[in-house]
């Protein structure tokens, strides 16, 4: 054995070998970029759970009141009906099966479809908004619960080198735990920079300040700032079974000691999925050609998750090698 390995320093994961590695490994596992093949096409061709007639009704029982009858106020109120009309028009509920930091990546939920090659889908208008509440909730907790396990059937490809059905089933459960765990944590910290920040804008909306585009780009800045160190923050549970502080502690000291390199990474995955997301998107809606858009997709963002957890494990194992070497150097 050549000694001078043995006294080698560690090597910073290298992005561009973790991109093709996590490519490969999906090629060897083609039927996992199903998961996300079914989401875009039940978002596409299956029924949409809309609130359109439940808000649109609101501004009616407003536009009858006596105080909205002066010109400046219904002129208001109608401008409102409209703007919200257009907006309500592309929602649809049923897209919050497409939930993060775990879950499954789709196309179709962005683009939010109101037309198929098989015409118009059909449209389910809900009936209050605690059912619509409700049913969201619920929705994003399928989502999460379908994620955990794609999420690690991933894991097991990619560290396992093979798909273990009744393995996964089996850890399900407490995956799924730390997972909701996580995303409630996600939440919480987004509740907490967005609450004082909306305070804010609306302090300086009522002073006539106009300065609300600055506000936002701070806000922004800030919120990348926090989350950038907890992108990875999912991998720790699903690679050493690690719980909630764990795996998030795990992230911020991975991040830290492999900045360089994961800036790059997280660069270069952002720029290989919403550049690629302007391609899939060309075909019309109404198009059959979006078929190759949503399998385009899925195999790319699944890709992506496989090579994500490839440079996870990679850079776990240089911060270990970094942090055995500096022992043995103080030593």
């Amino acid at each position: 054995m050549d000694t001078t390995d043995l006294h080698a320093p560690p090597v910073p994961p290298s992005p561009v070998k973790s991109l093709l590695a996590g490519f490969d490994i999906i090629s060897n596992h083609i039927a996992l970029i199903i998961f996300s093949i079914i989401l875009d096409l039940f978002l596409w061709f299956g029924p949409r759970l809309s609130p359109q007639k439940l808000i649109m009704d609101i501004f009616q029982q407003a536009q009858s009141l006596p105080e909205a009858q002066s010109a400046d106020m219904a002129s208001l109120l109608e401008d409102s009906r409209v703007l919200w009309q257009a907006l309500l028009e592309r929602i649809n509920v049923f897209s919050a099966l497409h939930t993060i930091p775990v879950g499954i990546p789709s196309l179709m939920a962005g683009r939010a479809p109101i037309l198929t090659p098989l015409g118009v889908p059909q449209d389910w208008q809900l009936p209050s908004l605690l059912a619509t509440a409700g049913l969201w909730l619920l929705l994003v907790l399928c989502g999460l619960l379908i994620g955990t396990f794609y999420f690690s059937l991933i894991s097991q490809a990619v560290l396992e080198g093979h798909v273990n059905l009744g393995q996964a089933l089996g850890q399900w459960p407490w995956l799924a735990r730390q997972s909701i765990g996580l995303a409630l944590f996600w939440l919480a910290l987004f509740l907490g920079l967005a609450v004082p920040f909306i305070c804010l804008l609306s302090v300086l909306l009522v002073m006539g300040l106009n300065i609300g585009q600055l506000v936002l780009l701070i806000y922004a800045g800030l919120v990348v700032w926090i989350f950038f160190p907890l992108i990875f923050s999912p991998h720790g549970i699903f690679t050493f079974r690690s719980g909630l502080m764990a795996t998030v502690l795990q992230s911020l000291q991975m991040t830290r000691a492999t900045l360089p390199s994961t800036g790059l990474f997280l660069l270069a995955v952002l720029v290989l999925s919403q550049g690629l997301n302007m391609v899939w998107r060309l075909p019309r809606e109404s198009s059959w050609f979006s078929l190759i858009g949503i399998v385009g997709h899925a195999f790319i963002t699944t890709g992506l998750l496989a090579a994500s957890f490839v440079y996870y494990r990679d850079a776990q194992r240089f911060v270990h090698d970094k942090a055995l070497a500096q022992a043995g150097g103080q030593a």
